[in-house]
């Protein structure tokens, strides 16, 4: 593989630990097509009418929470900007409180680099924005 080939993708592993790693374009590109087929579905979860059942609609586990989790690795692999976006995105389509409650803290870890000062700064901007 050549230099041309590889590319340095910051893979958010947990809360704590993020882990630097040349991956191969092919690769990348994987990750690129999975994040747009992702957001499309956002997009698409935003237009949708929702349940107007409060049981239904401020459910704790409802059933897009785990790919909305699953898109937000998938946003932090790719690196901030990419998951800025999909912080947009997840504000203008997701209704439980439960889950943007999770997108909120796992995405203020994730752009502190884990330093706690900068969790609770990072939450604050949330809260305002």
């Amino acid at each position: 593989m050549t230099s041309r080939d590889v590319i340095v993708v910051c893979l958010y592993l947990n809360t704590f630990h993020t882990l630097c790693v040349q991956v191969p374009r092919q690769q990348f590109r994987y990750l690129l097509s999975a994040y747009r087929v992702g957001m499309l579905a956002m997009d698409t979860l935003a237009r949708r009418v929702h349940d107007d059942r409060p049981q239904a609609k401020y459910a704790r586990n409802p059933p897009y929470g785990e790919d909305v989790k699953w898109l937000l690795r998938i946003a932090a692999k790719l690196g901030s900007q990419y998951l800025h976006q999909f912080c947009v995105c997840a504000v203008n389509s997701i209704i439980s409180p439960f889950v943007l409650h999770d997108v909120a803290f796992e995405a203020a870890h994730y752009l502190s680099r884990n330093t706690p000062a900068l969790i609770v700064q990072h939450l604050l901007l949330f809260r305002i924005t």
